[in-house]
């Protein structure tokens, strides 16, 4: 299985990057971080089923990573499609409007 970003997923990525960079203070550590939740997204793709989907939003699971919630739709073209990587103290239904 394979999975698609949505566009406001990749500034998620990216957003995440930022704060493991200011957290840990090095690149490579950043890097390493990204390439951590990289390999849970593909692991997802795989994995589809292990999602909990939330309540009263059209079909989105999420599943946890480390401070931040993958949510993600299941699609027969791409596999899944991650739609949002928030953090878990973040609103989630806010968000997913």
């Amino acid at each position: 299985m394979t999975y698609a970003l949505s566009r406001r997923s990749i500034l998620d990525l990216e957003k995440a990057y930022l704060s493991a960079y200011d957290y840990y203070g090095n690149i490579d550590a950043a890097d390493r971080y990204e390439d951590r939740m990289k390999s849970e997204i593909e692991w997802l793709a795989q994995n589809p089923e292990v999602g909990k989907l939330i309540q009263g939003v059209r079909e989105v699971y999420m599943w946890p990573f480390e401070p931040y919630l993958i949510l993600y739709s299941k699609s027969p073209v791409e596999g899944i499609q991650i739609e949002r990587i928030l953090h878990k103290r973040m609103q989630l239904l806010k968000y997913l409007q």
